[in-house]
């Protein structure tokens, strides 16, 4: 049943008392002050008040931060991270578990010595892996992660009261702004059933490939994991949670994403330090040690940028995609390592704000993608950070430029 708030007749009684309330007992009254002032604005896009909407009643909701862990003691860098951030934000809001999947003495005791009753840690029972026909050495290393995941979730959940949860990695350093992202981000899950996950990381984010607004935001289809955020809606989606070998892998399935997609922040809110792990330094060196990341000079406060939030929604974020990229964009080409060119040996395209480069298969794609450095890998028909086949970076930081199909959409082979 929905209570329908009492309402003064007189529009600026209420606003000034709205505005006393907010200050006095809320921590981010000033943003939810204009937000609730805005909802008067007639001017405001159905997309818009539908954020609004579920933002408010997400407004006090709880979302656990879930850290897995093994065997390394750097865990405790990125718990203090965790921890500095969180208490900037709102501590009570959200809660820390560590899960440690590998039975590690030291790690454990290291975790609960230096940080007490600020964490829960859980240590998952042993489970003894068979191997099986095909497995290898690699699918071994990453089996006790998957099931690390599939032991930490299932446990979560069954608090009836969780309905979101955060998932780390003990190699993740998030950002100061983390919490802001996430907290922003939220209700795009509840109100957008084409979504299933939003997440912290960028695969394509490498320094020199990032452009002037470090709160930009972004739409994939791909599954990036690596500092996420689930419900308890898209977990019970795609039960029975056997992640198989490589639970990332796994969850990029067409029978798990059924189309649905993330979103991500052209800049990370998360850096990644391990190198060393079961991945055995796998891009670390050639791709994942050169992405950016937010830090404290590039923070952003994504509650005061709600619009463009909300601007994310399936219908809206699709229709202006599409405008920018084949209306508004300058068609042209590529030359040397991703320089965008009008024409062939012609002038370079720093002048233009947005500029395309079509391609017409998979193939020619991945070639694009290996001449800017970016991640040319795909899974299941996805590559990288790519929406409906659109994969985008910036030429010295003024001209974004979009690496789209020539003939959309193209069904990559799988």
């Amino acid at each position: 049943m929905v209570i329908k708030p009492f309402f003064p007749r007189n529009r600026l009684i209420y606003l000034l008392l709205l505005a006393f309330s907010a200050f006095l007992l809320l921590p981010n009254a000033t943003h939810l002050l204009h937000a609730s002032t805005a909802n008067y604005d007639a001017s405001l896009a159905a997309h818009e008040r539908a954020y609004l909407a579920a933002a408010a009643s997400l407004q006090n909701a709880s979302i656990p931060v879930l850290v897995m862990g093994c065997n390394r003691i750097s865990i405790t860098r990125a718990l203090d991270a965790v921890l500095l951030h969180r208490d900037r934000a709102d501590p009570r809001r959200f809660p820390v578990h560590v899960s440690l999947g590998c039975q590690n003495a030291t790690v454990r005791r290291v975790v609960e010595e230096r940080y007490g009753a600020e964490v829960v840690v859980w240590e998952m029972p042993r489970v003894e892996i068979e191997p099986r026909a095909g497995w290898g050495e690699k699918v071994m290393r990453y089996t006790p992660v998957a099931l690390n995941y599939n032991q930490a979730l299932s446990r979560i959940f069954a608090n009836a009261s969780v309905g979101q949860v955060i998932l780390l990695e003990d190699d993740l350093e998030i950002s100061p702004d983390f919490f802001s992202y996430f907290s922003a981000t939220l209700p795009l899950l509840y109100m957008d059933p084409t979504l299933w996950c939003i997440s912290s990381w960028n695969d394509q984010s490498r320094r020199h490939l990032l452009g002037p607004d470090a709160g930009r935001l972004l739409r994939t289809d791909f599954m990036p994991g690596l500092g996420w955020l689930l419900t308890r809606a898209v977990y019970e989606s795609v039960q029975p949670w056997t992640f198989g070998p490589e639970w990332d892998q796994w969850m990029r399935r067409d029978a798990q994403r059924r189309g649905r997609q993330c979103v991500v922040p052209e800049l990370p809110r998360n850096r990644n330090f391990g190198r060393e792990g079961v991945s055995a330094g796998v891009f670390f060196d050639d791709y994942i040690a050169h992405i950016g990341f937010a830090d404290d000079a590039t923070a952003v406060d994504f509650g005061a940028r709600w619009k463009e939030v909300a601007g994310l929604v399936a219908g809206r974020y699709q229709e202006t995609m599409m405008r920018d990229v084949y209306e508004e964009a300058v068609l042209g080409l590529m030359e040397g390592q991703g320089v965008p060119v009008v024409k062939a040996g012609g002038v370079v395209a720093e002048s233009v704000q947005l500029f395309r480069v079509e391609y017409n298969n998979a193939t020619e794609l991945k070639n694009m993608l290996d001449r800017t450095g970016m991640m040319s890998d795909s899974y299941h028909g996805v590559f990288r950070s790519s929406y409906r086949g659109i994969i985008s970076y910036w030429h010295k930081a003024t001209t974004k430029v979009y690496l789209a199909p020539k003939l959309h959409p193209i069904v990559f082979p799988k």
